[in-house]
């Protein structure tokens, strides 16, 4: 049985992805380095889309298969534009970012949502726009409604999201 090619992987750093009122996301793509469009991935974080430990090695695997995968800082984070309000902007800017990506050339119009905790969150609002070329969403422990889950669980206070909060706006 023959494997799948692996492909070098080229990147194409801090892009400017235009949210619907002119707010510049920056965008990380990591891109098989080979000829034509690719499906793409798109994961949207708070925790910066150059981590080095966890964003980066994921994307280099997955560009490596034969995916185009686009790692966002979402609104006011790192070297995204504006405000960040956490939860408020995910809907409206995940669906731009949609778009964005599935106008790029390297795009075959085929994208998969995917992230964790905060970036999960970011996954399941921005489904609500319904964009055609969505064709998976891979959310991975998010919370179904910050309202509800945070900071509160069961009418407890959770620490954790305390902690959290602290950590992730300083």
């Amino acid at each position: 049985m023959s494997k799948r090619p692996r492909y070098n992987v080229k990147t194409l750093l801090d892009l400017g992805c235009p949210s619907d009122d002119g707010v510049r996301m920056s965008t990380d793509v990591y891109l098989p380095d080979g000829e034509g469009k690719w499906p793409c991935i798109l994961i949207r974080t708070p925790y910066s889309n150059n981590d080095p430990v966890k964003k980066i090695p994921l994307a280099k695997e997955f560009a490596s298969n034969g995916y185009a995968v686009a790692i966002q800082d979402v609104r006011g984070r790192y070297d995204s534009e504006g405000d960040w309000v956490p939860f408020f902007n995910e809907a409206k800017d995940g669906l731009a970012a949609q778009k964005w990506l599935a106008e790029q050339n390297f795009c075959n119009g085929n994208i998969a949502l995917m992230g964790r905790s905060y970036e999960g969150y970011s996954v399941w609002v921005s489904t609500f726009g319904h964009h055609p070329a969505v064709k998976a969403i891979i959310p991975i422990v998010a919370l179904p409604d910050p309202v509800i889950n945070v900071p509160w669980q069961n009418g407890s206070v959770m620490w954790n999201m305390i902690v959290w909060a602290t950590f992730v706006h300083g």
